[in-house]
């Protein structure tokens, strides 16, 4: 059975609640405190650490399956893909309806140039269905990876044009500035965290430990230092080659602990954040599209607002998750243990 990773499952928890406080932050204003949460996007985006945990359970996870039963494998993947587009374009249709928002003629507009925080899911469902062929290349020519990857960075860098007529195409697959989560950037992340978990496979050391400390601590010190770096940093198309780095890191950073959250009954009521992240996601953007609350309301108001709206996706989502664990736990068979902990890493799978 294939082991769980609790120091991803923690950046994924992280990562949420830091998005959360930013798109709260976006409509209603909760002035300086966002700096507090916004904290790790300092090193990546939200986004893009799932896309590189996407890459990596391609590799660790879907891989094996794939090699075992290719058939079934790419059904799921495909299923798993086309059904993330449909949450996506049912929860569009539904934020448009329930803010009494005009719906726009243009697909584009549609799909990707509204105010609702949800395109990341667009993005992965495309990803997911790009997955299979992918797997498929790979099992035949084991440097596809490389290839791939060096293809997409040419075209970040070198890929953009000023052309009108193909503005909305290239936001769409380019232009993280306009889109956010554009496909060939997003699969440029996806196959670094392809090739972290097939040639590195993620492992730990104190040497390894020491570096990452210190290429953290030197980005925070250019980032508030110079005003070149930071401007370097502000440009999310470039900052995309450094993301990968930091993601990284930071599993290394936090590897020590993993013994920790495994054994841990609180991390049980925190971590399911990082495991139901759609749930999550999608349930406190949907809050915070209908909050009433306006950045010209009592600053006691807004941060009640924060509050509620967090306590609210946190109490739906737990819901949501506990019922999935039953389920599972019910279809288990009665002579498999529910988990086995792994006593080198303190992984329970």
């Amino acid at each position: 059975m294939q082991k769980r990773d609790v120091i991803f499952d923690l950046l994924r928890t992280i990562s949420l609640i830091s998005a959360f406080a930013i798109h709260y932050h976006s409509k209603v204003y909760i002035g300086s405190l966002v700096t507090i949460f916004a904290f790790p996007t300092l090193f990546y985006s939200i986004g893009d650490l799932f896309f590189f945990v996407s890459g990596f359970m391609l590799f660790t996870k879907y891989y094996p399956k794939y090699l075992s039963a290719p058939s079934a494998c790419t059904k799921y993947l495909l299923k798993k893909g086309f059904t993330l587009v449909i949450i996506y374009i049912v929860y569009i249709v539904v934020m448009y309806v329930l803010t009494n928002t005009a719906m726009p003629l243009s697909l584009w507009d549609f799909l990707i140039f509204h105010s609702f925080f949800s395109k990341v899911i667009l993005t992965f469902g495309l990803l997911y269905i790009l997955f299979p062929p992918f797997l498929f290349l790979f099992n035949y020519v084991k440097i596809i990876p490389y290839v791939l990857l060096t293809i997409s960075a040419m075209l970040i860098v070198y890929g953009q044009c000023l052309d009108k007529e193909t503005y909305c195409l290239q936001t769409f697959l380019l232009l993280k500035k306009d889109f956010g989560y554009p496909i060939i950037p997003s699969f440029f992340v996806v196959l670094c965290g392809f090739i972290v978990a097939k040639d590195l496979n993620l492992k730990w050391n104190k040497l390894i430990l020491c570096s990452s400390f210190f290429m953290v601590t030197l980005h925070l010190f250019f980032n508030f230092k110079s005003s070149y770096y930071h401007e370097l940093i502000a440009n999310t198309q470039y900052f995309i080659f450094l993301e990968p780095i930091f993601i990284y890191s930071s599993w290394i950073i936090f590897k020590p602990f993993s013994g920790f959250l495994t054994q841990s009954r609180a991390s049980r009521y925190f971590l399911f954040i990082g495991q139901d992240s759609l749930s999550f996601f999608m349930l406190f953007n949907m809050f915070i599209s209908l909050c009433q609350i306006t950045p010209d309301s009592s600053r006691l108001l807004r941060l009640m607002g924060l509050f509620f709206i967090f306590l609210l996706s946190y109490f739906f989502t737990y819901i949501h998750f506990s019922s999935i664990f039953c389920e599972k736990s019910m279809k288990r068979p009665v002579n498999q243990p529910k988990y086995r902990q792994d006593k080198k890493y303190g992984i329970s799978q």
